[in-house]
């Protein structure tokens, strides 16, 4: 009996390893129409989706990528235009980040609008 719910664990654990690759395959595939990659996607709706102040920390600790990682990938999207970091009401030292007009326009885009149904 304990082998089989072993056994049981691993498949599960197989299908979710599964799914949870095909749908950054997804993800990506959506958002090389609108130029970024499918990290920088994620990115994007994370900010767009948290509402108040999100930080740079906030993403690394929630999307589990490293610091360096994020740095490029904020610093990507600012340059893009899409998002920009602005000073923190609490404390000027601390900047927020916020999604653009032109990151909200490509998330409302067809192309990567597509990613709101898999966060459902």
């Amino acid at each position: 009996m304990g082998c089989d719910n072993m056994e049981n664990q691993v498949l599960i654990g197989r299908v979710i390893g599964k799914l949870s690759n095909q749908i950054y395959r997804n993800i990506a595939i959506s958002c090389s129409s609108t130029n970024m990659s499918g990290t920088q996607g994620r990115v994007l709706h994370f900010i767009l989706s948290n509402n108040g102040d999100v930080f740079q920390k906030d993403i690394e600790k929630c999307l589990k990528l490293t610091n360096p990682t994020v740095t490029g990938i904020v610093k990507r999207l600012e340059e893009k235009e899409m998002i920009a970091r602005v000073p923190s009401e609490q404390d000027a030292r601390y900047k927020c980040l916020h999604v653009t007009e032109k990151g909200k326009e490509v998330i409302n885009d067809d192309s990567i609008g597509d990613l709101e149904k898999l966060k459902r």
